[in-house]
């Protein structure tokens, strides 16, 4: 239903905002994108949502399931808000929220309905992006990525996680490449920091995901968009899970880039963990060197603890699945800090 998301918003001048797992449905390049505005309990909302969502009259929820893993944490929606939620399962309609209106339907079915109410009541020739909205939507998001800037550009060591998808965005074409995020920290580094400007173009498992899959998942994306760059970035924690696919990868002959973030533990898994009189639980720190791993299954490697280097080695390694070798960059980060929730009402 991307075509008519596309067009409803383009005739009404609606700011989208995407769940985690529908990323690229409606590309966020797009002016009136304001990124992802749903994650678990919206910890990693675009600043442009949240800024916009808090000042909707209405919201039009279209194939989402509002459930917590995916949704704002059930926290109640503010007086004045009217809901609008599209939806084929009628078990995700009024479950977390109660909508305004709940549509029973198919989304692609939905939205060419309401495109052609929309038409029949403003005219022929009417709508179209307005301008006052395309620029707060900007102005919103240059705000927010002001904010990251001194993360995105930090050149301390061990290295921040954030830098290496903001790195890795600088050096791919967006149109050419399918990202995969991991179970953990991983997603919280990529996910809310890509610009997926196709549909199909960012898979991802949403609030719970299973640690490791991203690796086997980019295998069949690349057996399934041979001509794409196919990258998908996980934790130490998870390769030691799965790593011995990528074997499968460089027997079968099929280049994908894997970026390894090494924190040296669980890093999900130190939440909640903490001892107050001592270190962290023995069992959530891990030790190893995967790029050397890497290097015994046949793929190309590199290990990197130098900020500065991380542009550079991810750039090898693009040129290695280019030459149709599997390839994976380690490199050495901090733990991560996760952001705090917001403190009302998100998409």
């Amino acid at each position: 239903a991307w075509d008519e998301a596309l067009e409803l918003a383009e005739l009404l001048s609606m700011p989208v905002a995407t769940t985690l797992v529908a990323k690229g449905v409606f590309p966020e390049n797009h002016p009136l994108s304001m990124g992802m505005g749903c994650y678990p309990r919206s910890r990693y909302a675009s600043g442009a949502s949240l800024h916009m969502n808090r000042k909707a009259d209405v919201v039009l929820a279209v194939g989402n399931s509002y459930r917590l893993p995916n949704g704002t944490d059930g926290r109640p929606i503010p007086e004045g808000v009217s809901l609008i939620h599209v939806n084929a399962d009628e078990n995700d309609l009024n479950k977390i929220y109660l909508a305004d209106v709940p549509i029973l339907a198919d989304a692609k079915l939905a939205l060419r309905a309401i495109l052609d109410a929309v038409k029949e009541r403003i005219g022929p020739g009417k709508g179209g992006l307005k301008e006052e909205v395309v620029a707060e939507i900007k102005q919103a998001k240059d705000k927010d990525m002001a904010a990251w800037e001194p993360i995105w550009n930090d050149t301390s060591a061990p290295i921040n996680g954030y830098r290496v998808v903001h790195e890795l965005a600088k050096i791919i074409d967006p149109d050419k490449t399918i990202a995969l995020h991991d179970a953990g920290g991983s997603r919280g580094y990529l996910s809310p920091f890509w610009t997926a400007t196709k549909p199909r173009s960012y898979l991802g498992m949403g609030g719970m995901a299973a640690m490791g899959w991203s690796l086997g998942g980019a295998i069949g994306a690349k057996l399934g968009r041979p001509d794409h760059l196919v990258v998908h970035l996980l934790g130490d924690a998870s390769f030691g899970m799965v790593g011995m696919e990528l074997e499968t990868a460089v027997r079968m002959g099929i280049p994908t880039l894997t970026i390894l973030v090494n924190n040296e533990g669980t890093g999900g898994g130190l939440l909640g963990m903490e001892n107050p009189n001592g270190p962290p639980p023995t069992m959530a720190k891990l030790t190893g060197d995967w790029s050397m791993v890497a290097k015994g299954l046949g793929a190309y490697s590199e290990r990197v603890d130098d900020p500065l280097e991380v542009g550079p080695a991810l750039k090898r390694a693009i040129t290695a699945t280019e030459n149709g070798q599997a390839a994976l960059v380690e490199i050495m980060i901090k733990p991560m800090a996760m952001p705090g929730l917001p403190d009302d009402w998100a998409i």
